[in-house]
């Protein structure tokens, strides 16, 4: 909704507005699929027990649940949304990624 309307031109067309709810949707559905990841990761024991990647993990998801509050509640701009799932989202599941490559190719525990 105002977040949406945020980010577009004034005199904003319904193509425009279903082109920017599409985008949202879509990163949306990015970072419940990176989420899941983690989740996936973390309930098998793969880096469960690697404090480092769950302290990074857990303060990663903690600024995101803070910066999306106030995304919604402030109405920030719709394109605040990309850096939040690049930083609270992305990158912990790239530190997954490389924790459970450590795991099973390097055989680290």
């Amino acid at each position: 909704g105002a977040n949406l309307r945020m980010c577009l031109p004034s005199g904003y067309t319904q193509a425009q507005y279903t082109q920017k709810d599409l985008q949202i949707t879509i990163g949306i559905a990015v970072a419940l699929g990176l989420i899941a990841l983690e989740l996936i990761s973390f309930i098998s024991g793969i880096s469960m027990f690697n404090v480092s990647c769950s302290l990074f993990s857990i303060v990663a998801h903690t600024s995101a649940a803070f910066s999306l509050s106030f995304f919604v509640l402030n109405v920030w701009d719709c394109d605040t949304f990309w850096y939040i799932l690049a930083f609270c989202c992305a990158v912990p599941a790239f530190v997954e990624i490389c924790v459970i490559f450590a795991v099973f190719v390097l055989k680290a525990r």
